[in-house]
């Protein structure tokens, strides 16, 4: 198999099997939250954050995508300081 099939063939396995993941950060008080998916509208963003299991609406936001592994230690880390804050699950 060419190079450019397998390229194909591993990109469209992990569109089927990958779910995307975001870092949402509020510009204005540079609060991290985490999704996998959000709704923009104008510049405002809604989405569910996974670690308060809140729904949110930012104005301004960066929206970074980011990996699994980097979302598994994000959440991990903001879920530990959630607990600290006494706002986490």
């Amino acid at each position: 198999m060419s190079a450019p099939r397998i390229l194909i063939v591993v990109a469209a396995a992990c569109a089927a099997g990958c779910s995307p993941h975001y870092a949402v950060t509020d510009t204005a008080t540079q609060t991290i939250y985490l999704t996998r998916s959000y709704e923009q509208t104008g510049s405002a963003v809604t989405f569910k954050d996974r670690v308060t299991k809140r729904r949110l609406t930012v104005d301004n936001p960066e929206i970074t995508p980011i990996g699994e592994h980097e979302y598994a230690a994000l959440r991990e880390h903001l879920q530990t300081q959630a607990r600290a804050t006494g706002e986490g699950e």
